[in-house]
């Protein structure tokens, strides 16, 4: 029995840890987690992030692939410095795993202090008889290193900056970083 959604369902994968905080050296991990309940054979997907931040130390299969008890085919490839792709595939006929759970864990190093934002470029899930899922999306995650790791996560929702006038100093820089699809108000 195959379990599908119907076809103008969304498929909405997630990052876990949300924002995770790591220390400039500590290894750190995001996994990429299905909600629903679906049969999948294969995961791929394309990442991008700052390589001035961290730096990757590979991907796996997550534990969804690993409990399948199926032979696996991962693979992970970060020939381009900053961008990787990495999934897996079960390997046989009648072969697949069934959410919900981790599909795919990548590791990575502290290299810098700051926020390094991991960008999803594409992201693709396969049905047990290797037909692509439609309307399947993952949201890009940050990841806080060093000294920005002591504070809150930023939020995006109601993000606004209001600043009075300094009659010492009227001319103020202001810059702000955020993910390219946070919009943010300054008044």
């Amino acid at each position: 029995m195959i379990v599908a959604l119907p076809a103008a369902s969304q498929v909405e994968l997630r990052f876990s840890p949300t924002d995770q905080h790591i220390e400039v050296g500590e290894i750190g991990s995001l996994s990429i987690i299905l909600d629903d309940t679906l049969e999948v054979r294969t995961i791929e997907m394309w990442v991008s992030y700052d390589v001035t931040m961290v730096t990757s130390q590979g991907g796996q299969p997550g534990q969804l692939f690993d409990d399948s008890g199926c032979s696996l085919f991962p693979f992970f490839d970060e020939k381009v410095p900053g961008a990787w792709y990495g999934g897996s595939v079960t390997m046989g006929a009648d072969c697949f795993t069934t959410g919900p759970g981790e599909l795919f864990r990548w590791d990575f190093e502290g290299l810098a202090n700051g926020i390094c934002h991991v960008q999803v470029d594409s992201v693709v899930l396969y049905d047990p008889v290797a037909d692509v899922i439609e309307g399947v999306s993952l949201s890009g995650t940050t990841i806080l290193v060093g000294i920005v790791s002591s504070v809150d996560t930023p939020s995006a929702q109601h993000l606004s900056l209001a600043l009075a006038p300094n009659p010492f100093n009227p001319r103020t820089t202001i810059s702000f970083g955020g993910r390219p699809d946070e919009s943010v108000t300054v008044e």
